[in-house]
């Protein structure tokens, strides 16, 4: 049980160490980055649509981005930083996200440490399915949208 308590601190300090570097060093550089990105069209178009859904889902955003998808932390600490957000809700919602990951998937692991491999598969295997399912779906959506647009011009056509 020590062992798990010393991986647990060390997980959680490490992870809000990387959070923080990664999130400031984005926020220090973030006009340079700006200055440059403005060259480009499609930065212009989208910039103030990107920002204004990352603020109104700023603390969940950063919050599940620590246990839900991995890999994803980094980019969200990045987005913030560059997007120079509310830093108390990032601080906070950082802390909280890495607590639930540092406790959490050290805490899964020494309880099933016996079926690990098993309850890996199975997780993997579940959101594979789900991933696999909604993007069915938004094929499907995307399809039909199609033909209702193809179905309206071409009466717009034979109208005229």
């Amino acid at each position: 049980m020590p062992d798990l308590i010393f991986i647990i601190l060390l997980v959680f300090i490490a992870s809000l160490i990387g959070d923080f570097i990664t999130y400031f060093l984005a926020k220090r550089f973030s006009e340079k980055i700006k200055n440059y990105l403005q060259r480009f069209k499609w930065y212009t178009k989208n910039e103030a649509k990107t920002h204004k859904s990352l603020k109104e889902h700023e603390f969940s955003f950063v919050f599940f981005s620590r246990f839900m998808v991995a890999g994803a932390s980094p980019v969200v600490n990045y987005l913030y930083g560059f997007e120079k957000l509310n830093q108390k809700k990032f601080i906070l919602a950082v802390i909280l996200g890495e607590t639930v990951y540092s406790v959490g998937y050290p805490l899964i692991g020494y309880l099933f440490k016996d079926t690990w491999n098993e309850l890996v598969n199975s997780v993997q295997y579940t959101i594979l399915s789900i991933v696999l399912i909604l993007f069915a779906i938004y094929v499907c959506y995307k399809i039909l949208k199609f033909y209702k647009k193809r179905k309206k011009n071409n009466e717009n056509l034979s109208k005229t």
